[in-house]
């Protein structure tokens, strides 16, 4: 068995920052049978000065929701990143639902994928949370979270920057990241996702926040590791055990590629 993560939604409420107080229904999509669900999500509010953290909600599915990592901003633009988790047993279309209640919301930024070959028990290890209002460096911003200690190299870490920025330019991940969704709009910002397989040290960078100039106002930004199965069994080489959804997976022979080995001894 091995890790393998399927992406399955990157969206934004809209093109301007003026969503208001309605609850955010995602499109649909269909996660994988037996598989965990990881979502990132971000929310900024038109003014505000309490965190949003308390408010924000996330259903959908009939699922279960673990909330894993968040980071809010409370002033000037208040806006918060939540990273939440739920187990999926069917693979039946469904949506996510986001709300703040009543406060009176810009953008909703949503970006969803699943894991299979996670660990079924304890599938979340560790964690980092960061975030700033004001007083950026740059052009270039970059930035960077620390992880709680030193993740498995078996693992894969999904990092989440919800920002507030005019205009809407890029966001570039750190140096091996891979991104998985940037969704923004014209002139409020919002959520890039990315991760890192394999990963050998405690760091979460981004690049650059705002890699095509503009200004920004604030982050919050999240992260977590997402654990393989502990009966899977990493024997040979030094290559990656992790793969997107459309990768072949190829045990190895001598030539020092990755296999994976159950329990039992035999090669999968």
């Amino acid at each position: 068995m091995v890790l393998a993560r399927t992406s399955l939604l990157g969206q934004i409420s809209g093109a301007s920052g003026n969503y208001g107080t309605s609850t955010f229904t995602s499109t649909a999509f269909t996660p994988p049978a037996d598989s965990l669900l990881v979502a990132c999500v971000s929310a900024i509010e038109n003014g505000g000065s309490d965190s949003l953290l308390p408010d924000l909600t996330i259903a959908g599915g009939d699922l279960a929701y673990s909330l894993r990592a968040s980071a809010g901003v409370s002033a000037g633009f208040t806006a918060a990143t939540a990273i939440y988790t739920a187990p999926v047993f069917l693979n039946e279309e469904m949506t996510i639902v986001l709300d703040c209640g009543a406060r009176s919301i810009g953008i909703y930024s949503i970006s969803v994928l699943a894991y299979t070959g996670h660990d079924l028990t304890d599938p979340i290890g560790e964690t980092a949370t960061g975030q700033q209002s004001g007083g950026f460096t740059g052009p270039p911003t970059p930035i960077s979270l620390t992880l709680s200690s030193t993740p498995a190299g078996t693992s894969e870490i999904v990092a989440a920057a919800g920002v507030c920025k005019s205009p809407s330019a890029g966001v570039t991940p750190g140096s091996g990241w891979d991104e998985l969704h940037e969704v923004h709009n014209t002139d409020w910002g919002g959520l890039q996702t990315q991760v890192k397989t394999n990963p050998d040290s405690t760091t979460v960078p981004w690049a650059d926040l705002r890699s095509g100039g503009g200004a920004v106002f604030n982050y919050a930004a999240a992260a977590v590791e997402v654990l393989i199965s502990s009966d899977t069994v990493i024997a040979i080489g030094a290559g990656p055990p992790l793969m997107s959804s459309s990768s072949a997976f190829r045990s190895s022979s001598s030539s020092g590629g990755f296999r994976a080995v159950s329990s039992s001894g035999g090669a999968r």
